[in-house]
């Protein structure tokens, strides 16, 4: 990883880089993240750049930026995610996380990463209270613009005024 909290509250991460993390990803399953937060509270995320990390072979994650399990009441904006292994920018909710919230992915930019922007929640868990507003999102070579993984288990996803270059 990059940069990652969890467990606080009121975080503020601004004009930071985080390049190249995940290379050594050692097992497979989830990896890491350029600049992500998880159980944490109230976590600001802007005017980042998180481009070419990595993760393992068949594994997921590998993106620029995540509000990932139980984050509530947090933004990442003013954000540029390009060139990762994974979602340039994603929520996720992992199994037993505390509830996912009051979230919004505003005013950023992602280009040619494997996914522009996701939505994911583990079996068995609910994932909803997001925003994506005011995004960009360039993706080439047949790369997708957005995904929403298991869809019955997402609520109160909402995306509003985002541009889509495929």
């Amino acid at each position: 990883n990059g940069i990652i909290v969890g467990a606080v509250r009121r975080c503020l991460i601004e004009d930071c880089v985080a390049s190249g993390n995940g290379w050594d990803m050692p097992r497979k399953g989830n990896g890491p993240a350029g600049i992500w937060a998880w159980n944490a509270d109230a976590v600001t995320i802007e005017r980042c750049i998180s481009h070419d990390n990595k993760t393992s072979p068949g594994s997921g994650d590998g993106g620029g930026f995540d509000l990932d399990g139980g984050v509530t009441n947090s933004v990442i904006q003013h954000c540029l995610a390009y060139c990762n292994a994974g979602a340039g920018f994603y929520v996720c909710q992992y199994p037993t996380a505390p509830p996912f919230g009051g979230n919004v992915i505003r005013c950023n930019v992602a280009v040619d990463n494997l996914c522009g922007l996701l939505v994911w929640a583990a079996p068995r868990e609910r994932i909803g209270g997001c925003d994506f507003d005011h995004n960009v999102v360039v993706q080439r070579g047949g790369k997708e613009a957005f995904q929403v993984w298991e869809a019955e288990r997402v609520e109160a996803i909402t995306f509003r005024n985002n541009v889509f270059l495929c």
